[in-house]
């Protein structure tokens, strides 16, 4: 594996057609120009074994690109040696093999034995920079800026409790709002809200140049609210009841309130990277046990906790799978608490 802070790409197609290459090649020009080392398979020598073994093992990163032709070799030299890393190391090459889907490709064009190992697979919207954003990120390990609650409302806004921020950020191609856009969608904010028990008739709508939001000061469980950003983000945000950090009750609360945020109808982007966050943390919180018995940790207050983005779904998987991702993103909130 490379040591240069430049990734080392290796891509693993099948020639399909000359169009096909083609893409191949432009997809790979793509990455070049945004700063990756690629190194592509042109098919050459005669120890085919040998040589994709070297250029696999060297590369920080394996680009199995989908194409019917790459399906039907999944019996092939190159896509045998894949199979065969993954097999000896698999919590190496889990992370290091990137199934990618070109425009125009389906998953199912992948070899059968990388579809039931990556729920990540990079969907290419388009062979433009927007289009593989959100595998450079992955590449580069670039992290996705995240507008937190207390930056998108009202600076005059103080809660009154601990509380639970859930984000849904843009990791593929974005759909950006307009201002009249954003300001439509403080109705349906509201309504939505209402409609999932966050609100009381007690509520705040506003919209501003770059958000929409719409809040309840004292809904069924306490504070709560809604919001989306021009650059595509959603964002909700409920008391953490008594103060207490319930693992499960918590988690509950978190997969209702990711579909609550799918269910916006403002156009999504190809892919979300959920974080979560808790704001403010106060040294009267606690994280429960067992019954009635919690623990209390120190904090120096106020204090908060921000766990941002690491991992992208496109919207239907998000939606499938809200509540294993609910508790990954619990458990990485709670982790901070217990040191």
């Amino acid at each position: 594996m490379t040591t240069s802070a430049q990734p080392r790409a290796f891509i693993s197609y099948v020639r399909d057609t000359e169009q096909h290459c083609d893409e191949v090649r432009e997809f790979a020009a793509l990455l070049r120009g945004s700063g990756i080392d690629v190194e592509l398979d042109q098919g050459a020598g005669q120890d085919r074994y040998a040589w994709a073994l070297k250029n696999l093992g060297e590369a920080d990163f394996v680009l199995v690109v989908a194409s019917e032709g790459h399906r039907r070799a999944g019996d092939g030299t190159e896509a045998s040696a894949l199979r065969d890393l993954l097999e000896d190391d698999r919590r190496d090459w889990t992370g290091k093999l990137l199934p990618v889907i070109l425009p125009g490709r389906k998953i199912g064009d992948l070899p059968a034995f990388l579809r039931g190992h990556h729920a990540d697979h990079f969907l290419v919207s388009a062979l433009t920079v927007d289009g593989v954003d959100h595998l450079l990120r992955h590449l580069t390990r670039r992290s996705l800026a995240v507008s937190w609650r207390s930056e998108l409302l009202p600076q005059d806004y103080r809660p009154r409790s601990p509380l639970v921020e859930v984000h849904l950020v843009p990791a593929g191609p974005a759909a950006r709002y307009g201002v009249p856009e954003l300001a439509r969608t403080c109705e349906e904010l509201a309504t939505l809200g209402t409609s999932e028990g966050l609100f009381s008739q007690s509520l705040s709508a506003g919209s501003s140049a770059d958000a929409a939001w719409a809040f309840s000061p004292d809904g069924q469980g306490g504070e709560c609210g809604l919001a989306v950003v021009r650059d595509g983000q959603r964002t909700c945000w409920f008391p953490l009841p008594g103060a207490l950090f319930d693992r499960e009750d918590l988690a509950r609360q978190v997969s209702a309130r990711l579909r609550t945020l799918l269910a916006i109808s403002l156009p999504k982007p190809g892919r979300f990277a959920p974080g979560i966050g808790l704001d403010p943390v106060t040294a009267t919180t606690g994280i429960a046990e067992a019954s009635a018995h919690h623990k209390t940790f120190s904090l120096t207050s106020p204090g908060r906790i921000r766990i941002g983005p690491e991992e992208s779904f496109a919207p239907e998987e998000l939606d499938r799978a809200a509540g294993e991702i609910a508790e990954e993103l619990v458990a990485r909130l709670e982790a901070p608490l217990e040191r």
